[in-house]
């Protein structure tokens, strides 16, 4: 019997890597399950980031339940629900979410998916903007300055007045522009047309159209010296940095 031919044994295959974080979710940890939406919602797996989105926040996790909340209400990776999105945006907010707060003072100011109430708006809104959320201070404001928020006392404007200035003096272009509405009207604050002028300059110079008409119109009631003084504010501003929390302990 001749030579055997030498036995080729087959390349190794490259075993796949273990996805801990998946199995985890699958095992039903809902922080594995909100982690792993996060980064499958990264990736633009939009379906599949919902699905654990939604195992998390039907197990109470606040970010989660925000996050399916934004999904439904935008419709992205399921079919868009704003009636549903707006019972788990509460669920958030009532676990004190300034995000989910903000979402559902957004709905019922704007009565998506649940009956307009912008008493209840405010509420909600308030919430959040006490803790420092922007957009949900820019947002009352806004309601204030249109004159649909009935009820607040002054102690209560002049701290809507408050918020909006330091959103201002952070470079905040909608909130330059309702501070100078606030300054020129006498909002919250003492009416001051130089001031306002000053206000409305900055938010002019970040595009806010509104803003350039009511500098010129408040020109109109100042001095050339008054004038060239809050341009050259405006020219030296710089955006104050906002605070920073400090380390969790």
């Amino acid at each position: 019997m001749g030579p055997q031919p030498p036995v080729v044994f087959p390349s190794p295959q490259p075993v796949a890597p273990i996805d801990r974080l998946r199995v985890r979710a699958d095992s039903g940890n809902p922080i594995a399950q909100y982690n792993l939406g996060l980064k499958l919602d990264g990736e633009e797996r939009h379906a599949e980031a919902a699905r654990y989105f939604r195992m998390a926040a039907l197990q109470n996790v606040p970010e989660a339940q925000f996050n399916f909340a934004l999904m439904q209400a935008e419709g992205v990776g399921m079919p868009k629900n704003e009636e549903e999105a707006f019972l788990m945006f509460k669920k958030a907010a009532v676990k004190g979410l300034a995000q989910a707060q903000y979402n559902v003072g957004i709905f019922l100011a704007e009565g998506r998916g649940t009956a307009r109430s912008v008493p209840e708006s405010i509420r909600w809104l308030r919430q959040a903007a006490v803790k420092g959320h922007t957009s949900a201070r820019v947002y009352m404001a806004g309601l204030l300055l249109r004159g649909e928020i009935q009820g607040l006392n002054a102690q209560q404007v002049a701290e809507t007045a408050t918020w909006i200035n330091d959103e201002a003096l952070r470079g905040g272009k909608q909130a330059q522009f309702y501070m100078g509405l606030m300054t020129a009207r006498g909002v919250g604050v003492q009416p001051d047309a130089a001031e306002a002028y000053f206000w409305f300059e900055l938010a002019a110079k970040q595009n806010v159209a509104p803003a350039a008409s009511g500098r010129e119109l408040l020109a109109e009631q100042l001095t050339t010296a008054q004038v060239k003084q809050a341009r050259d504010r405006a020219a030296q501003f710089k955006p104050v940095a906002p605070p920073v929390a400090p380390p969790r302990r």
